[in-house]
Order: C-alpha cells, then sequence, then structure tokens
C-alpha cells in the first residue's frame, strides 16, 4: 500500500490501526491508511541544536496514541526516544510537555487504566508512571516494582485483558557499530546475533507493581511488539492469517540499528520455548562485511 501522506516521512510507529511519520523538521503527522485520515501535530522543536544531525528524524523511535482519534478526539500522543525524553502532547496543546525526568533512555511506553507507563532501556531495570493530566509539572516517577529484570534485554509493555505485561527480549551480546562514533568495539547485545530468549511477567499494579508471576501462555492470543504500540489478537477472529497461538512476533527497530545492524525480526512460542525467524539476514543486508544496509524498519499495524 502506497500512502503518499507519509512520503518524505520516517515511520516512527502505529497505534490504534493510525500510522504516525515524522519528517526532517520534525513535524509529525498520524494518518489512518485506510481512510487516508490525517492529523498534523506541532515540531518537536525544543531541541534545536539536534536538527544538525542529518539522521535527527530517526530519533523519534516510537509515537503512541491514549485513544483512536477516530473514535474521540481528545487524544494525547507521546513520543519516546526524543532526546532520551518521552514528550507528549495533549488535544489541543500548542506545544509538546516534557516531563520532569533524571534518568536514562526509555525504550517503551504503553496507556494503561489512564496513566502512561514506560519502562527503561537495555541497561535499565526500572519502570516509570506518568499522569500527563498534570500538564507542565508531569514526571516520570520509578515503581518500586519485584519485576525480576534479565541482562541484555530490549524491554517492552502490553495491556492484555486490563493487565500489565512487562516483556523482556534478551540480545546475544556481540561487537556492535556505534552510530555516532562509527567504531565497533563496544560490546552491546547485538540484534545482528539475534534475540536468544523472551520473558513476560504479569505485574499486579493494585499492590503498587510488588507482586508479578510469569506468563507461561497468551490464552491464545499472539503479540506482536516492535516500534509500535504492542498489539495482540485472536488469531480465531482474523482467519487466514497464520498467526500462531501464544507466540510474540518481534521485529528489530531504530534503536536496534544506531547500536549495530538491526537484523533480528522473528516469532516466539511461549509453549515451547523455540525461536524461528521470518526473514532471512540475506533480505536485509546486501553485504555484512562492507556494512552496506538496507534500513528497514517494520512496524505492526493492526486496523480497527
Amino acid at each position: 500500500m502506497d500512502i503518499p501522506e507519509l512520503h518524505e516521512h520516517f515511520v516512527c510507529g502505529s497505534s490504534f490501526g493510525w500510522l504516525f511519520g515524522v519528517d526532517i523538521h520534525m513535524n509529525i503527522r498520524m494518518v489512518e491508511p485506510f481512510s487516508r485520515k490525517s492529523y498534523n501535530l506541532p515540531p518537536l522543536d525544543f531541541c534545536p541544536a539536534i536538527l544538525n544531525d542529518p539522521d535527527h528524524n530517526w530519533e523519534v523511535l516510537k509515537a503512541i496514541s491514549d485513544h483512536d482519534p477516530s473514535e474521540r478526539s481528545d487524544f494525547t500522543v507521546m513520543v519516546v526516544g526524543y532526546n532520551n525524553r518521552v514528550p507528549f502532547r495533549r488535544h489541543g496543546d500548542p506545544t509538546w510537555t516534557i516531563p520532569y525526568k533524571s534518568y536514562g533512555a526509555i525504550n517503551d511506553v504503553v496507556f494503561f487504566k489512564g496513566k502512561f507507563y514506560a519502562v527503561g532501556y537495555v541497561c535499565s531495570d526500572q519502570i516509570f508512571v506518568v499522569d500527563v493530566g498534570l500538564g507542565p509539572d508531569a514526571e516520570l516517577i520509578s515503581l518500586d516494582h519485584q519485576v525480576p529484570m534479565l541482562p541484555n534485554t530490549y524491554k517492552y509493555l502490553a495491556e492484555f485483558k486490563g493487565e500489565l505485561l512487562v516483556l523482556q527480549i534478551q540480545k546475544a551480546r556481540g561487537i556492535a557499530s556505534g552510530r555516532a562514533s562509527g567504531t565497533r568495539n563496544e560490546a552491546w547485545p547485538c540484534p545482528h546475533k539475534g534475540t536468544t530468549n523472551i520473558v513476560v511477567h504479569k505485574l499486579d499494579l493494585d499492590l503498587e507493581g510488588k507482586s508479578c508471576f510469569e506468563c507461561e501462555h497468551l490464552d491464545n492470543h499472539a503479540l506482536f511488539v516492535g516500534n509500535n504500540s504492542a498489539v495482540i489478537i485472536d488469531p480465531k477472529r482474523v482467519p487466514g492469517s497464520g498467526c500462531i497461538n501464544n507466540s510474540i512476533y518481534y521485529t528489530h527497530t531504530p534503536s536496534d540499528i544506531g547500536r549495530c545492524c538491526g537484523n533480528d525480526l522473528g516469532i516466539y512460542d511461549m509453549v515451547q520455548k523455540r525461536l524461528a525467524r521470518y526473514y532471512s539476514p540475506e533480505a536485509l543486508f546486501s553485504s555484512e562485511s562492507s556494512f552496506t544496509y538496507l534500513f528497514v524498519f517494520p512496524t505492526w499495524l493492526a486496523s480497527n
């Protein structure tokens, strides 16, 4: 499907069946690809120095909304990754608001029971909550949770049947290239070597995050994570989809590309505890040795 509304935009996620794109001027556009309805959001213009980076629009790793804009116009959008912050914009706000924080980078956010929840990047074991209703006084509040965090994991959040899931996608360690330095001397979870394990926990927020347990299955549903809002579907309701029950479909993300090759697309069967790829390395990279990459950032999209 060709989407002219997103030409010259870097697609930075999907939420409730809407795609998000950011252009080189840091303008964000939301597009519903089937109806072609769209919204233009104010530019992310509060950090002018980042515009000197030719790939600065890649700094928006993900954008999500709290509701379906097709159903209600008073929606809020939150952005992940921009200068290691999570700016948000409520309906009608002329500019973006940056919650106060003193932590490191954020890997994922989800809207859950009236608030945004965020989880830290690879080296962080923190989970945060943001009440955007506080407006300019909003801040990232760290939860005192008991989720056992594994090393070398990319972390994601998802809502499933009224509960908050914490996913940890564990990567093989390798020698990865840093986008800023252009060197290959940093040991880091390396997506090109592939995912080695995925662990999912349910977090009981009624007990302030002090209770959690590991999930062995998804009640015959399939979960899709990446630079989109997590999507959970019942394969029985999508005939012919080929989706596997109790499986997690994952992709590489822009944050992977920033560290190394970004070649990590696969399926994890939670019951069999088995990993499988659905694209070969040759489909993404023309030459590993020369680091000539085909920059592809798959985004899962589920139409409402």
